[in-house]
């Protein structure tokens, strides 16, 4: 039965209250301080790429100048329709002059190239590297086929390379052979963007992301300051580049400090958080886990259970009264044993007390009559001259004798003659089938032994073991005294015990404990049960009927006793003779 309201509810219902409301009360001042230093950060953000774009379009307004000085010089066109190379050469020089007068007043580098209309270079200006003429090259083909003057080209994908931009212009004259112009060639302005150095300049950190995009294509990226990976962005800005279709576009992320009091606040957040989650797992541990426990255990409880205690582990007021429980149930459990074994007990009383009315029903048959008649058939067979059939009479009658005495405990000798006569009827029954051998040690002989312990298992040898025939089919009867115990081994050379049988035996020998046993319509091998039955009804589980078996080889039957000796067993036969007595009055009845 389960309570309507735990008491576990409530007591967290009150923890979350508390905590939500001092979670509610920190996160309202932390979303105010957040957003103060939001709208800081992003002020800076916005006066950094102002600082950026101004720089970068300094640099790109230079270039312009410069490619504007080459293309108004009015020999620019004779130098691309000259044909003398050397005359050629030194008009380039001529031209390029001022783009070594720019170095000196802007302290910047730039360089100044020259194609002609089949894209081929012509000539550069000094410092020209191999890499610059690379980028040159892949740069024309961007201007070529976007008609963008204004090219930026990063020679790599490292971060924080250098990158450059160039200025393409077309030098055209009208042609005298149709109507139009013609196309010289290409004068081409490049400038150097050491990337470190443009941050120095433009106030960056290596926080902020800036890409030059042209005509908001993505895939023409090219990364000036790598920044921060992308996903990390808080801030986004772009601003034309010189009025050309090229974008500088700017991130980054919010990284403003965060004041000393902001910080306080989320440690003492944390700390009660975890002061809470201390004290609610203390209270669960050493209160709710105990008396759930507890509950569950009484609500599951049965007697059928092999665990049926709490073994509750606990110092506090709870942990007396679980011990308290514990006791309880033991005394209830020991109660409860005591009355199945009771119950047991007089259903025994009752089925022992039907077999000793159907025994006494059974030996109403006077047994004198049954002696006089086996010896009226004797006295036939030897007049006869039929000796087997009085051996075989006087051996049943001697058995039959034997079996309705009133003793219950006898002499190992008695119970060894008893299985001689049967094996002597055996013997007329099946001639020269099998032989028999006795190792009795004298020290045993005269130790007693349940009656009729010994000839029903000779017997279920015949009926199971030697089934079908056997050939030199032998049987060894042995006992010896082992310290305190009497050990009887009867072996065969039989068929042995099939696998699944042995195991079904020795399961039901498991299961006999000090009381009878019912044989179900389906039992085989009923004799041994008995016995086994027997031995430990008279002398307790720690003696009994042990089997060895292989099939198709042999079997061994060890029977383990007790050393009772004539003098010791007085008591037990006086017992016997009174049961005799009432036993034969009543048959006289």
């Amino acid at each position: 039965m389960k309570p309507k309201k735990s008491l576990r509810s409530r007591i967290n219902l009150i923890f979350l209250i508390v905590w939500l409301i001092i979670f509610f009360m920190q996160a309202i001042y932390i979303a105010v301080q957040y957003r103060r230093a939001y709208t800081d950060a992003q002020a800076v953000f916005e006066n950094t790429m102002s600082s950026a774009h101004s720089v970068l379009t300094d640099k790109v307004q230079i270039s312009a100048q410069l490619l504007k000085g080459l293309i108004d010089d009015p020999n620019i066109e004779k130098y691309f329709q000259c044909t003398d190379k050397n005359q050629q050469k030194q008009m380039w020089q001529s031209l390029v002059s001022p783009i070594k007068n720019a170095y000196s007043i802007t302290s910047e580098q730039y360089y100044a190239l020259s194609f002609d209309n089949m894209c081929e270079l012509i000539d550069s200006s000094s410092g020209t590297t191999k890499e610059l003429i690379h980028a040159a090259h892949n740069a024309y083909d961007f201007f070529d086929g976007n008609k963008e003057n204004l090219v930026f080209y990063s020679t790599s994908g490292t971060p924080f390379t250098d990158m450059y931009f160039f200025s393409f212009q077309q030098i055209k004259t009208p042609d005298p052979d149709r109507i139009g112009m013609k196309f010289l060639g290409t004068v081409v302005v490049a400038g150097k963007v050491n990337k470190t150095e443009f941050m120095r300049e433009s106030g960056l950190d290596k926080k902020v992301r800036l890409v030059l995009r042209f005509n908001g294509d993505e895939e023409t990226d090219v990364e000036l300051i790598p920044g921060l990976e992308e996903g990390s962005n808080y801030f986004y800005k772009t601003q034309n580049v010189d009025s050309s279709n090229w974008v500088l576009c700017g991130s980054a992320a919010l990284s403003t400090p965060i004041s000393s009091g902001l910080i306080l606040l989320i440690a003492e957040t944390i700390f009660m958080s975890a002061l809470f989650l201390v004290i609610q797992l203390y209270i669960k541990r050493n209160v709710f886990s105990p008396l759930y426990k507890i509950s569950d255990f009484l609500n599951n409880y049965s007697l059928t259970k092999k665990k049926s205690h709490l073994n509750l582990q606990n110092d506090t007021e709870i942990g007396i009264i679980a011990n308290k429980i514990d006791e309880m149930i033991e005394r209830i459990e020991s109660l409860s044993r005591h009355i199945v074994q009771t119950q047991q007990r007089l259903y025994e009383s009752e089925i022992a007390q039907k077999d000793a009315s159907l025994y006494a029903l059974q030996a109403q048959l006077n047994p004198h009559f049954m002696y006089n008649t086996l010896d009226c058939i004797c006295g036939i067979a030897n007049v006869s001259g039929t000796p087997q059939i009085a051996d075989v009479a006087v051996a049943l009658a001697t058995m039959l004798r034997y079996s309705l005495s009133g003793k219950t405990i006898v002499p190992l000798t008695e119970e060894i003659e008893i299985v001689k006569n049967y094996l002597s009827i055996m013997e007329v029954r099946h001639p020269n089938f099998f032989t028999a051998e006795f190792n009795i040690s004298p020290d045993a002989e005269e130790l007693m032994c349940p009656k009729m312990l010994l000839q029903p298992i000779i017997e279920n040898t015949f009926k199971h073991g030697f089934v079908p025939r056997t050939k030199n089919a032998h049987i060894v009867i042995s006992a010896n005294v082992d310290t305190d115990r009497l050990i009887i081994i009867l072996f065969d050379n039989g068929k042995g015990f099939p696998k699944e049988i042995l195991f079904k035996l020795l399961n039901n020998f498991k299961q006999l404990n000090n009381s009878f046993y019912l044989p179900s319509n389906n039992s085989t091998h009923i004799g041994l049960i008995n016995i086994q039955s027997r031995i430990r009804l008279n002398y307790g589980k720690d003696y009994g009927l042990n089997i060895e078996s292989e099939e198709g080889k042999f079997s061994k039957i060890i029977l383990n006793l007790p050393i009772i000796s004539k003098d010791e067993n007085q008591d037990v036969n006086s017992t016997d003779v009174h049961r005799s007595e009432d036993l034969s009055n009543l048959t006289q009845n």
